[in-house]
């Protein structure tokens, strides 16, 4: 699919863009269930730009993850897992026993 130019410097798909990339995943063996998509046969996911959660900051960065501050940090245990978040500019990680691990300070 052809990304709009105010999209080629992070990964920022409208919905219609969404839906194409679920179509996708779905027609590689992939799951959709409600907002849960699940790869099941595919092992690598390759994206040629930024990716983006809740920002648009990349610090003049190219191929990078840039993550913003979460609105609300997780304060139950997730199970079976854990859950991956930035508070006041630090990476932190959330487990399913509730340890919350500073990945990187801000």
């Amino acid at each position: 699919m052809a990304w709009p130019s105010s999209q080629t410097n992070s990964f920022k798909p409208t919905s219609t863009d969404w839906n194409l990339l679920v179509s996708s995943f779905s027609a590689w063996g992939g799951d959709v269930n409600g907002n849960t998509h699940n790869l099941s046969n595919v092992n690598v996911l390759t994206i040629n730009q930024n990716i983006c959660v809740n920002t648009a900051s990349v610090g003049g960065g190219v191929g990078i993850v840039a993550i913003a501050n979460a609105a609300t940090v997780p304060t139950t245990n997730p199970t079976a897992g854990g859950v991956l978040y930035v508070q006041s500019g630090a990476l932190k990680y959330r487990g399913s026993s509730g340890t919350v691990t500073t990945i990187a300070n801000a």
